[in-house]
């Protein structure tokens, strides 16, 4: 097109480059291929299919199917042939368990939507990416298991050396031990020698005696290495030389000159007793100072100050030569001092070390055996796993455990091993659920899937639970988008380039095509680039994207059921003893952070290890750490006993709550069962676990705790059944007291069957009063336990339970003998086999449902809990809630009160209501949502943005038709479900019909008694039309109320009530405005004329659609169609014989009934040669049955199998009269049925009655 535009503006000659451009482009466009690609998937191929015709016409389809197994073995051995971690002879039964998995979960996908009606998909992207998996877990798992093993053995091969080592050292400590006693006994028999010195040397030997035994404690621990002690004596040699050239300094004059002292100084006195006392001999005196024994040192010997070279050369040449020596020798005992305390404190490492790590190195031998040993088995165990993380993530236990245990081939794995215990451990597990994750199995196991998944996670998070805990894990590095926000795209785009991790909260089933290379990973080769609609953005291999949905099937699933109850028992406990509940947290905390610990400890320990020095003797970090993780092992021991012994006094106080939390859990797990009833009934665990509270804190007190568990059940069940109720339809709230019942065991499954399907086999009756049907029901009851020797009991006491059977009103009477101790469901079966005409009248003694006030409601609803008005045909909240906003100070008249009808347009105008109305605490009535689809996002949003609303006053109550796929399951969770459908029954019709007139209603007229009783009776017929709203007539209260303003006007206008008139505008335009069929407006003017004037499916058994296509349309149940397709075919038998008219027709037998009325008017006309449209049919009740008829008559034909409802022939008087009791449909006797002319036919005395088929 710009081609074009160019040439235009350059040439002027539109029409004229338009034709050169086609000229020369069109050899081009023959040779151009384009290629569409669909997915069969959803309903996109098909609509466009249907708006493009051209799409199937004018392309030539390739159909790619699901991949046969033979091309799954191929793709999958062409790539582990390249995983070098994977021995070669693994290759081919890898393979084949791949591709039997793959089409496994394609077989399991199809159950699991036919059960339960989700979703899922395998394509051949799927598995390709188990098999990338795999090559990945493989790889890493033997790199890791090499990894480990080398550790463990480089630690254990450290050991080995330290103790080597150590036992080496304390060989050549003993030798030096027997050394150092020697000196030790010479030196005290030298102490004798000594005589002007004795008192010192007395001391000096005590003190001697005492590091003696200091010494002999460290050589008990020390080993001395060769070349410590080569290096301390090189330090300790310069002391020595200086000794030695301080003795080159004596001779034998100096010695002479100090010999001739009489009376030396004190200094030279203190350098000569030194030479004593270090000596003890004065024989061979200066070769015994040349050869002394240096590294046996009193540590007294030098104290003295003045004991240094310099004083004492003053004094004597001799002695100061004898000083030096003295100086000299103590400094190289000091070395030697300090030698052997180095010594002993690397040997008290190396005993520490070793020591320490005893227990260690049995149990790194072991596990170094284990994984050695898992070696062999790691192919099959990453198998298991990578096809476990592949394809089970969206199954529900059930499945998963049925995949692996029945469908999946076995293969050699590890004995007991979990799935994904290869890519998590206890302490991470406890990590986990420290953040917030639920403690049970199931959300272990997603939590490891989302961890180690390969391919983007979709989190199926109805309950909002997963998305809680990422939040947690994740804190600010997390970045939550949703698709309605402006902008999306710009922070998605921020993120890929700076490796953040995304959320995309609350997707819906489609996501904008544009994220499609996102959600793919469709990166552009030239330095990992990934495009974003028109923009290339740098791709960060730390970015990481998460998609969360609410819109699954919002199932919780059962396995979850045992972790909800500990959540509500929790909750029970905490309201009930919070003392026990914070310490029960406390621990379970304090268990989790022991386990991380240790993990972190050993890990550390074993790293430390590893790479420690050639030194590691003097490693005295390593001993450190190795004390530090041994001394908290041990105190978490026993913290971890105090915890098990505090833990189970705590469950044992908590488990006397347990009933209580078990039936809070099992109501919630029934809550999300009825959803299969009616799509509208979600229920999200945030509000009910709102609801579950307030029935905690409104459970009545009790004296004892067994009797507080008894309130605590009833306010729970109770407080669940108004919230749920209240939200169903009539016709699903008798379904979900039952599941109730059902589920806490309180009634039989096969009494229920009984009661609703009624399956019996007709049984001949002992007595004349009771029906061969009747003893048909009493002979299957007293089959169950519960009935056991009833009919024996019925025919023990005949007249008992004759004169109970036919009682007029049996449902008041109690059952003869033990019987009446039944439960209500019981007496209810037994009333359904004598007595079924009296079944809705017995039930109402068992069952009322009331809706609780809308006011009731109100205070239960707050800015996160709306109020979803679930509207019926004919019924408005809107009166109800003005009333109610009146009474509460909100109405239009104050513009507090807003009300917003949606449709096309008006969204603009619900938003600025509900900005106003959330700022000033308003009320905004959101009518008729269903509507405007595409906006119920936005508003979703905007209710969950006035969460927080500080103004309690604020509320914002939408209101629509129960159109499920319409409006958005957020809302249907949180809110308050409130149905609005007309009151089922007559009295709950007639109570609603009154309730809506006020008493200056009733005293407006000046005609008050005439006004209050054709009011009354207006209400009345109101309440028996009202049933007939099944057939799609639109009555409501609207008609009534403006009868009721008819009425009046009327009365007031007229001096007498024109009962005519009322009753032409009442039966005719009022109410028979919306009567579309004859003989319904014909009933409509008979109860006018009754009730004004001067002086009212069988459950599961069902006949399939399947059949009712090849067959007829009836309403019978399936027992009693199938019963009544076995006498049709019998009666087409029998006619068909010898094609000719039966005696007496079974007219109900006939596809078509109406046909054979027809023939007969035909064979009558042609006959006498009338015109058909003259003819009419003239019916005659005879007075006989089928069996008495012999013959067909001459003309016409006899009919039988009709019967009556309400009424029955009598055949005396030859007219209708009353039933009888205990007959719902009497059979009317044979009907003879003649073809006249229209001239003819009778009018005196005939009842038209209309006949229906079932």
């Amino acid at each position: 097109m710009e081609l074009i535009e160019r040439k235009v503006n350059k040439t002027g000659n539109k029409f004229w480059c338009i034709k050169e451009i086609l000229k020369g482009s069109l050899p081009l466009c023959l040779t151009k291929n384009v290629v569409l690609c669909f997915s069969p998937v959803g309903t996109t191929l098909r609509v466009r299919a249907r708006k493009f015709p051209s799409l199937v016409n004018c392309t030539a389809i390739n159909w790619f199917h699901e991949w046969p197994r033979e091309a799954l073995r191929s793709v999958s051995k062409r790539f582990l042939a390249e995983i070098q971690a994977l021995p070669v002879p693994l290759v081919e039964p890898v393979a084949d368990f791949m591709s039997h998995v793959h089409q496994s979960v394609n077989k399991m996908s199809a159950v699991y939507f036919q059960n339960e009606k989700r979703y899922n998909y395998t394509t051949p992207k799927t598995f390709l990416e188990q098999i990338a998996l795999y090559s990945k877990l493989l790889n890493d798992k033997h790199k890791n298991l090499v990894m480990m093993v080398l550790r463990l053995e480089n630690g254990l091969e450290k050991l080995a050396s330290c103790a080597g080592d150590v036992a080496v050292l304390k060989v050549t400590l003993a030798e030096q031990e027997i050394i150092l006693k020697e000196k030790n006994r010479n030196a005290e028999a030298l102490i004798d020698v000594v005589g002007a010195e004795s008192e010192k040397v007395s001391k000096e030997k005590a003190f001697a005696a005492e590091e003696e035994k200091k010494v002999k404690v460290i050589e008990e621990d020390v080993t001395i290495k060769a070349k410590i002690c080569a290096d301390d004596l090189a330090k300790a040699e310069p002391a020595l030389m200086a000794a030695q050239e301080a003795l080159n300094t004596l001779n034998k004059n100096n010695l002479t000159e100090l010999k001739s002292f009489g009376s030396p100084p004190d200094a030279v006195v203190n350098v000569t007793a030194a030479v004593l006392l270090m000596m003890n001999k004065v024989d061979q005196f200066l070769n015994d100072l040349i050869y002394y024994d240096k590294e046996n040192i009193h540590p007294d010997v030098i104290k003295d100050p003045e004991f240094t070279m310099e004083f004492i050369m003053a004094k004597s040449a001799a002695a100061a030569g004898l000083c030096s020596w003295c100086v000299n020798i103590v400094k190289f005992y000091d070395v030697y001092v300090a030698e052997a305390d180095a010594t002993n404190a690397t040997i008290d490492l190396a005993n520490r070390l070793v020591n320490g790590l005893a227990s260690e190195k049995i149990r790194w031998s072991m596990t170094v055996v284990n994984l050695k040993e898992s070696g062999k088995m790691l192919p099959g165990d990453v198998l298991l796993v990578s096809a476990f993380i592949s394809y089970v993530g969206c199954f529900t236990r059930r499945y998963r455990q049925q995949l692996m245990d029945d469908d999946w081939p076995k293969i050699d794995t590890t004995e007991g091993l979990m799935p994904l215990s290869m890519l998590t451990d206890d302490a991470q597990i406890a990590f986990w659920n420290n953040e917030g994750l639920p403690a049970d199995s199931m959300s272990s196991e997603n939590a490891t899937i989302l961890t180690n998944s390969a391919r983007w996670p979709l989190m199926i998070d109805p309950q909002l639970q997963g998305i809680k805990w990422i939040k947690t894990k994740y804190g600010d590095a997390l970045i939550c988008i949703r698709l309605t926000q402006r902008n999306y795209l710009d922070r998605i785009e921020r993120a890929v380039n700076n490796g953040n991790i995304v959320m995309l909260e609350n997707i819906g089933e489609t996501v904008d095509a544009v994220l499609e290379p996102l959600l793919g990973r469709v990166l552009i080769r030239k330095g990992k680039v990934l495009k974003i609609g028109d923009r290339e953005i740098d791709y960060h291999p730390d970015f990481r994207l998460l998609l969360q949905t609410k819109l699954a099937n919002p199932h919780y699933q059962p396995e979850m059921q045992a972790h909800l109850e500990e959540q509500l028992l929790g909750e029970v406990v905490k309201a009930e003893r919070p003392d026990l509940e914070s310490l029960r947290a406390g621990l379970t905390k304090q268990q989790n952070d022991f386990k991380i610990t240790l993990k972190t400890l050993e890990d550390d320990l074993l790293k430390r290890l590893s790479s420690a020095g050639p030194d590691i003797l003097s490693d005295s970090a390593l001993v450190i750490n190795l004390e530090t993780t041994k001394k908290t092992a041990a105190d978490i021991e026993i913290k971890v006993e105090e915890g098990k012994i505090t833990s189970v006094k705590i469950d044992e106080a908590r488990e006397r709550y347990r009933r209580a939390a078990a039936r809070a859990s099992l109501l919630y797990f029934i809550l999300n069962e009825i959803y299969k009833i009616n799509p509208m009934y979600q229920f999200s665990l945030k509000a009910y676990s709102v609801v579950f509270k307030e029935a905690l804190a409104r459970a009545e007190p009790a004296e004892d705790l067994e009797g507080r568990v008894k309130t605590l059940l009833d306010s729970i069940t109770f407080s669940v059944f108004v919230y749920t109720s209240r939200g169903l339809f009539e016709r699903d709230k008798l379904v979900f007291l039952f599941l109730i019942l059902q589920c806490d065991g309180k009634i039989d499954a096969r009494e229920l069957d009984f009661l609703l399907k009624y399956a019996v086999a007709p049984e001949v009756s002992p007595f004349s009063w009771l029906s061969n049907n009747s003893w048909g029901g009493i002979i299957a009851l007293a089959k169950m336990d519960a009935f056991e020797n009833l009919d024996k009991e019925i025919e023990g006491a005949a007249k008992r339970w004759q004169k109970y059977t036919e009682g007029e009103a049996p449902e008041r009477d109690k059952l003869p003998g033990d019987w009446k101790n039944k439960t209500p469901l019981q007496r209810l079966c037994i009333m359904r086999a004598l007595r079924a005409d009296r079944m809705s009248y017995a039930s109402g003694y068992y069952v009322e449902a009331r809706t609780p006030p809308l006011e009731k409601s109100y205070e239960e609803s707050n800015c996160s809990t709306a109020m979803f008005f679930i509207l019926s045909a004919g019924v408005d909240p809107l009166k109800d809630l003005e009333k109610l906003g009146r009474k509460l100070g909100f109405s239009t008249d104050k513009k507090n009160f807003h009300i917003v009808s949606l449709g096309q347009g008006q969204e603009i105008v619900a938003e600025e209501a509900m900005g106003v109305s959330s700022v000033n605490g308003h009320w905004v009535i959101l009518q008729n949502i269903h509507l405007v689809a595409k906006w119920l996002a936005t508003l979703e949003k905007k209710m969950e943005e006035t969460f927080d609303n500080p103004l309690q006053e604020y509320s914002a109550e939408p209101a629509g038709d129960p159109a499920y796929h319409i409006i958005p399951q957020g809302i249907l969770e949180s809110a308050i479900k409130i149905t609005n459908e007309p009151p089922i029954g007559m009295w709950a019709n007639l109570h609603k019909a009154l309730d809506n007139f006020s008493q200056e209603t009733l005293e407006m007229c000046s005609k008050e008694a005439e006004f209050k009783a054709i009011l009354f009776a207006l209400c009345y017929f109101h309440a028996v039309v009202a049933e007939r709203r099944k057939f799609g007539y639109p009555f409501n209260f609207g008609d009534l109320t403006i009868c009721v303003y008819v009425l009046y006007n009327y009365l007031e206008a007229n001096p007498r009530v024109p009962w005519e008139d009322l009753r032409y505008l009442f039966g005719e335009i009022m109410y028979g405005g919306h009567i579309t069929d004859d003989w319904d407006r014909r009933l409509c003017r008979t109860f006018l004329l009754e009730y004004m004037q001067p002086e009212l499916s069988l459950f599961m058994d069902k006949v399939p659609d399947a059949w009712t296509k090849l067959a007829y349309p009836s309403l019978l149940g399936l027992a009693a169609w199938f019963s009544d397709l076995c006498l049709r075919l019998t009666e087409l038998e029998n006619w068909t014989g010898d094609f000719t008219l039966p005696p007496a027709v079974w007219l109900a037998g006939f596809f078509n009934p109406q046909s054979f009325l027809t023939a007969i008017m035909q064979q009558t006309a042609r006959k006498n040669e009338w015109p058909l449209d003259k003819m009419c049919l003239n019916c005659d009740v005879t007075k006989k049955s089928r069996e008495e008829f012999n013959a067909p008559p001459r003309e016409g034909a006899n009919i039988h199998g009709l019967y009556m409802e309400g009424a029955r022939w009598d055949t005396g008087s030859g007219g209708i009269v009353e039933s009888r009791m205990m007959e719902l449909f009497p059979l009317m006797p044979v009907v003879f049925i003649k073809a006249v002319t229209q001239d003819k036919q009778e009018t005196r005395n005939i009842y038209e009655c209309p006949v229906y088929k079932i």
